[in-house]
């Protein structure tokens, strides 16, 4: 699913909503302003299998929108490998696949089972591994994955590691959301945990 957002004047945005059914929902919102007011601008890439990950993003979306973010938020099979030089914060998205970043090997067992909406030929590490980050941009990179604890890992972690071996002037915050099992659901606290996150990252940009 994609979120345009383009020209400069009001116009809709388009992202998948939490009930992973693909229903859409639309927001809203004139570029470069929320009533009036200067806003900052955010681009979210999100490698989602089971619809898990795709919903942390969301949340993440709508909560920077309440903070006078613009956000635009792309599938990463459709990602641009050149970031806009109008972004102020790059949020990525993955799932944790045998502790860290998928692999085409893992990627393919995912899209073996019953319950995979994810069609990517390429994940978050090709992606990172393609593209070149603009000094000075602000990144932030979650995961979701079975658990908080070294024998889990982290896609997020694994995904901050290798940013900083291509590009050693940024830094990436990072965040875990747990889900109950490889296909979900989410956590029960993990929506309220993205909004607290999310929150965070405003502040960091505004």
């Amino acid at each position: 699913m994609l979120c345009f957002a383009v020209g400069h004047s009001s116009h809709a945005i388009t992202i998948p909503n939490h009930t992973n059914n693909g229903t859409l929902s639309t927001i809203n919102s004139t570029d470069g302003f929320i009533d009036g007011r200067n806003i900052m601008k955010a681009l979210i890439i999100v490698e989602s299998w089971f619809g898990n990950t795709a919903t942390i993003g969301q949340e993440i979306a709508t909560e920077l929108r309440a903070h006078n973010t613009e956000v635009e938020t792309i599938g990463i099979g459709e990602a641009p490998t050149t970031i806009p030089p109008d972004t102020d914060l790059l949020v990525l998205g993955a799932p944790t696949h045998n502790r860290g970043l998928s692999t085409p090997a893992s990627r393919e067992k995912a899209s073996m089972t019953t319950q995979a909406v994810g069609d990517h030929t390429i994940g978050i590490r090709e992606w990172l591994t393609a593209t070149t980050l603009p000094d000075g941009l602000k990144v932030a990179v979650f995961d979701t994955v079975t658990g908080k604890n070294f024998i889990a890992g982290s896609a997020a972690k694994a995904a901050a590691k290798l940013l900083g071996s291509r590009s050693p002037r940024i830094s990436a915050h990072t965040r875990s959301f747990v889900v109950r099992g490889v296909s979900g659901p989410l956590d029960p606290g993990a929506l309220a945990e993205a909004q607290e996150w999310s929150a965070q990252l405003a502040g960091t940009t505004n």
